[in-house]
């Protein structure tokens, strides 16, 4: 009895033994849900830092190449009431021998010399209004800002804001006259301010 006693409860060791190696050489898979959250969490963090430095990134403007502004013609008005002859009154627009000569323009720079003084003088909001005031006198005594069509040969009239231009551009320039007035008189003031000096260092001379 004690033998066979002995020997059921050696098989039943052997068995439990038998169990737990068995266990422990099959191998333990691992858990899918674990991957897929890390895999997940990790495609997730990625995204997001792909989408932050997207949003940081702007792309820098090339700055724009400044171009010269052209000089536009003085626009016309109309070629109906155009004439091929210039009015004693008439002002020549531009430059060269005929707006020189022309009486028009002679007598306008007559106008535009006595204006200048009070022109110079006034702040630049209030400038507009002499060169305005200039514009009229020549209109009240029947002249007009005419331009030479360059197809025709005919003079038109110009626009007003071309004309009032031409006014404020006459009332800043200086004359042949007027800049050689001022050229001798910085030339005076010059020689005199020079000779003042040449005297106040004779005195110190004559005192050392």
């Amino acid at each position: 009895a004690s033998t066979a006693a002995s020997a059921a409860a050696a098989a039943a060791a052997g068995a439990t033994g038998s169990g737990e190696s068995a266990e422990e050489l099959t191998p333990k898979k691992p858990s899918t849900t674990s991957k897929k959250r890390s895999k997940s969490t990790g495609g997730g963090k990625r995204t997001t830092a792909t989408t932050k430095a997207k949003t940081t990134v702007k792309k820098k403007k090339k700055p724009s190449a400044k171009r010269p502004r052209r000089k536009s013609a003085p626009a016309v008005i109309s070629l109906k009431d155009a004439k091929s002859e210039l009015g004693t009154n008439d002002v020549v627009m531009g430059r060269g021998g005929l707006a020189n000569h022309h009486v028009g323009n002679n007598s306008f720079r007559t106008m535009t010399a006595s204006m200048k003084p009070e022109y110079a003088r006034l702040p630049k909001e209030e400038k507009t209004d002499v060169s305005r005031r200039l514009l009229g006198m020549v209109h009240a005594r029947g002249g007009k800002f005419l331009a030479k069509h360059t197809v025709s040969g005919l003079f038109y009239e110009v626009e007003y804001k071309i004309a009032r231009r031409k006014c404020s551009q006459a009332l800043r320039e200086e004359s042949k006259a007027e800049r050689a007035a001022r050229k001798s008189r910085e030339a005076t003031e010059a020689q005199s301010e020079e000779d003042e000096d040449e005297d106040d260092e004779e005195e110190e001379d004559g005192e050392g």
